[in-house]
């Protein structure tokens, strides 16, 4: 082992200076020198002595350092061997799951062929598939296309592989779950997502809203509607179209297009007690399983489609109800006026009779007896009130038409009366506004029940699915 020899060296050189410092010019230390030659060689040993223990210092220094440099080194060695041992056991994993992945992969472009297979035969010949995707678009819940979907031989298949593809990439991942570690999971269910089609997106958004029986959630739906949510799944999907999509996404009218979507799901219906029909507000629908889906799922039109429902009243239905409005109040103005004309004028029984005034009673047997198939009134002729409000009414009428009247007075009175207890029709269109936007609400306590986010917590996972 080498020492310091130029501490060393330095050392001795000043001792020898300081002597001959001592010795320069002085006989008399040469003299005592002489008569203390034991005391000198005390002195010169004594000095050696110092020079060996700062020698033997330097060494044991250089000694240490050296046992820190191999110290350091073999740390360093261990780290290496570590990280080499890490990294061959990470890619032995990633290995491992790049072949099953591939698996799942092969298996599901399979199944994913079989169904587009099925989806098209069913357009060709308008089977139930087809009446599936129209009553997702028009259906007041989710109960139909729920049922159809469930236990589908070819749906329900291609639904589980999807499922459990997307459960394996979750749950058996070669890296662990810190850090960004969903953002590199996407890379392997992007390529996935990106070769289902249109129609089938749609179809597997609307599966996955079968969250809210027991049955559903221990077969694993809410856990594969979450999976569905972190790999943001439906990012380029157009329900409102699934199965003509083109164009869609370059029309900048989202909002108009949510609009005709929730007109189109109207209940275009009269309102109708013990038989009898009267005339209705068209109902706004706005549950449908489409809008459903639009509203839970990050897709491009969320946003628009939030907004339009906020906007369809005041935008789109305002006008249509008012336009109803008018129509039953004009309908029956004219009715009433006719009504007022009838009452107040003459009527005989045949050709022969002599006219008489109008009696309550034969107006309201007319307006509210079952008299066709009767030949009770077959020769009554009225000769009603002339009137400028009542035109059309200047000659003779026959009961037919005054049972006419009657239906038509019946038919828009119930609305009619209802115009006229909210003050009017500028106060009952607020007031139908208002209806809307008690509907909108109860509209968003409907979807939390379906969004699986609003009672779901990430670390609850119900179910593995079958």
């Amino acid at each position: 082992m080498s020492i310091n020899l130029k501490a060393l060296t330095t050392i001795f050189v000043f001792v020898i200076v300081i002597i001959f410092f001592l010795v320069v010019d002085e006989y008399e230390f040469y003299l005592y020198l002489n008569d203390h030659w034991d005391k000198a060689i005390a002195f010169a040993s004594a000095i050696g002595t110092v020079i060996a223990a700062i020698a033997t210092w330097l060494a044991a220094q250089r000694a240490a350092d050296g046992a820190e440099i191999a110290k350091r080194s073999m740390e360093e060695a261990g780290k290496a061997a570590k990280v080499t041992l890490q990294e061959t056991q990470l890619y032995n994993r990633r290995t491992s799951f790049e072949n099953r992945y591939a698996l799942l992969l092969a298996q599901h472009d399979q199944y994913h062929k079989q169904l587009c297979d099925y989806i098209d035969g069913e357009k060709k010949m308008t089977g139930p598939g087809m009446k599936f995707f129209n009553d997702a678009k028009k259906a007041n819940d989710c109960n139909a296309v729920l049922s159809f979907l469930t236990g589908h031989e070819i749906i329900s298949r291609y639904m589980r592989t999807l499922y459990h593809l997307l459960k394996f990439v979750q749950d058996d991942f070669y890296l662990d779950s810190s850090g960004d570690c969903v953002a590199i999971q996407r890379k392997y269910t992007s390529p996935v997502r990106s070769i289902i089609r249109n129609d089938i997106l749609f179809m597997i958004a609307l599966n996955a809203l079968n969250v809210k029986t027991s049955i559903s959630k221990e077969s694993g739906y809410p856990r594969y509607q979450k999976l569905l949510h972190s790999f943001d799944f439906f990012e380029h999907a157009v329900f409102i179209k699934p199965l003509d999509p083109s164009g869609v996404l370059i029309n900048t009218e989202w909002e108009g297009l949510i609009h005709s979507q929730i007109n189109s799901q109207l209940i275009r219906e009269d309102r109708e007690n013990c038989g009898v029909k009267f005339f209705s507000l068209w109902e706004v629908r706005i549950t449908s399983p489409l809008i459903i889906c639009l509203v839970i799922y990050e897709n491009p039109m969320r946003n628009a489609t939030t907004k339009a429902l906020e906007t369809f009243y005041t935008n789109s239905k305002k006008k249509l109800d008012e336009q109803r409005i008018n129509e039953a109040v004009n309908s029956f103005n004219r009715a009433k006026a006719a009504d007022d004309a009838i009452r107040n004028g003459l009527y005989k029984e045949n050709v022969n009779d002599e006219w008489k005034p109008v009696t309550k009673e034969i107006i309201d047997f007319i307006y509210v007896g079952d008299v066709f198939g009767t030949d009770a009134f077959k020769y009554f002729t009225f000769k009603p009130e002339s009137s400028d409000e009542c035109l059309g009414l200047s000659g003779n009428i026959n009961w037919e038409y005054v049972h006419s009247v009657g239906n038509t007075m019946s038919y828009y009175g119930e609305l009619y009366k209802e115009i006229n207890e909210h003050g009017g029709v500028l106060l009952f269109l607020k007031y139908l506004e208002t209806n809307y936007e008690k509907k909108l609400l109860k509209f968003k306590d409907e979807i939390a029940s379906y969004d699986i986010n609003q009672f779901l917590s990430e670390k609850v996972q119900v179910g593995d699915g079958k």
